[in-house]
């Protein structure tokens, strides 16, 4: 399967086992910037153990399944404890991550909104601010060194100007950290914008 058909066959899985989920990561980005390149698939799912055994059984004749991985998750309090799909037919991978139960995850994923993905087909992404807030907090975990999220903010923050919710953002960047790191975002966009 190419990328594309592949993010097609775990949208429309997910869908067909009504597994709640939100997409993040560079597709959440693309979709609210400037698309890139990328070889993984960011997803947060709300799964529950009762759904894992199905989950399972769809997905394991195409991925690599760090199942133990994803049971352990389950049973976590840890908000970061993740696993990942591996493709079979390339080395496109899926990263999972399980809906933690902070104020913040929670307000997030309730905020997840419909979106075209891909042409033809709709998924569940999170929204605008939450992406920004998510790779402002990547980049900070980073050390500050990964470009990419940081263009990514930038991008998002140029195409989404005037539309995004700025007291959302104002509200919860300290929360998360990263509230210099907005302000600095936002301050380099302006700056940035040509003159009118």
């Amino acid at each position: 399967m190419t990328v594309d058909e592949t993010v097609r066959f775990v949208v429309t899985a997910l869908e067909d086992l009504t597994v709640d989920y939100a997409i993040g990561g560079s597709f959440a980005s693309g979709t609210w910037g400037e698309p890139r390149t990328t070889n993984d698939l960011d997803l947060v799912l709300n799964l529950r153990r009762a759904d894992l055994q199905a989950f399972t059984n769809v997905f394991e004749p195409h991925f690599a399944i760090g199942s133990d991985a994803l049971s352990e998750a389950l049973e976590s309090s840890d908000p970061y404890r993740g696993s990942y799909m591996t493709s079979y037919d390339s080395a496109f991978q899926v990263d999972i991550f399980l809906l933690n139960r902070s104020p913040y995850d929670l307000e997030e994923f309730a905020r997840r909104t419909r979106r075209t993905l891909l042409p033809g087909l709709d998924a569940w992404i999170f929204s605008a601010e939450d992406t920004i807030l998510r790779k402002l907090a990547w980049y900070e975990s980073g050390n500050r060194r990964s470009d990419k999220q940081w263009n990514d903010v930038q991008q998002i923050l140029h195409v989404r100007q005037g539309l995004l919710d700025e007291n959302y953002l104002a509200h919860w960047a300290p929360e998360l950290g990263v509230a210099e790191l907005l302000q600095q975002a936002v301050a380099e966009q302006i700056e940035s914008e040509p003159e009118k």
